[in-house]
């Protein structure tokens, strides 16, 4: 009886681990459907829970009064309250980076913070008329928009514009500090091969020295992290093992703030859709491949 009882317990496991799991999704959002909760709540995980959230980013949602949302194709004949992610032009995107999403005022005068070398530009370091300013983004040849995602490794399967101007990938970054990184993979790095500041490394993640790898400073990785899982399941993309077990890592030490949250709904209301990882940091760990 005592083995029957301890093989039972064996059995029960994962079915505990992962309703344990589904108890973590706390503080459930509308965006995602009522449907999401409980097929999570059954297990749900890895590719299938990758493909639910593949449709919910990429279909169109209709807003219920006291519930969640329920998901359509697209908001063709359908309410007018129903929405779903809205491109802009590159132009656009980076406007609304630059001039509102992280446009600080240091000593009453606006600036931009570089997420790589940490430094802050203002108007001292343009040109008259070029500098940080609300609505609109400065010289680009100074500071510029980085696409953690690098756009040489986009999807050929969906919209380059989407991609290109997906705010959910979108940060500040100087000329400098974004040429440097080039489309390097995010990694930690073993053995340094150069850096352009105290805060980041460039170099080798393991002894083999095939790839150059890129380490961005402890402040950002978590959002580096959370900004590649989203792309990877709203664009169906993989990321590489040595790329990824670095960004778990990132994701665990880094966790979501509240600073994380506030960009995170700014950028909702202006493209429609959410990062899953910001709202349910727990899924990456119920995705065991991405």
């Amino acid at each position: 009886m005592k083995f029957l009882q301890i093989y039972t317990i064996a059995l029960l496991l994962p079915l505990i681990s992962l309703a344990a799991q589904a108890d973590r999704l706390t503080s459930p959002k509308s965006y995602y459907p009522k449907s999401f909760y409980s097929d999570v709540e059954e297990g749900l995980h890895g590719g299938a829970l990758k493909e639910e959230l593949f449709e919910i980013l990429s279909q169109a949602h209709i807003p219920q009064e006291h519930g969640s949302d329920t998901l359509v194709k697209n908001c063709r004949d359908q309410v007018e309250s129903c929405y779903q992610q809205e491109p802009m032009s590159y132009s656009a995107a980076r406007d609304f980076v630059l001039g509102k999403l992280d446009l600080l005022k240091v000593n009453g005068e606006y600036a931009l913070k570089d997420v790589y070398c940490q430094q802050v530009f203002t108007a001292k370091d343009f040109k008259p008329g070029k500098g940080p300013q609300p609505g609109k983004a400065p010289d680009y040849n100074v500071f510029n928009v980085e696409h953690t995602w690098p756009q040489s490794r986009f999807s050929k399967k969906f919209s380059v514009g989407f991609q290109k101007s997906d705010l959910h990938i979108l940060y500040g970054a100087s000329k400098t500090a974004n040429t440097s990184r080039g489309n390097d993979q995010f990694a930690n790095i073993q053995t340094e091969k150069d850096a352009i500041c105290p805060s980041v490394r460039r170099g080798w993640a393991r002894g083999d020295r095939e790839e150059i790898f890129f380490e961005p400073p402890v402040e950002h990785r978590g959002n580096v992290a959370r900004a590649l899982f989203y792309f990877s399941v709203r664009y169906k993309l993989s990321i590489s093992k040595i790329e990824e077990e670095s960004l778990r890592r990132w994701h665990r030490e880094d966790p979501v703030d509240d600073a994380d949250r506030v960009r995170h709904e700014e950028i909702f209301k202006v493209q429609k859709d959410r990062n899953p990882f910001i709202d349910h940091p727990e899924l990456v760990d119920m995705i065991s491949d991405f």
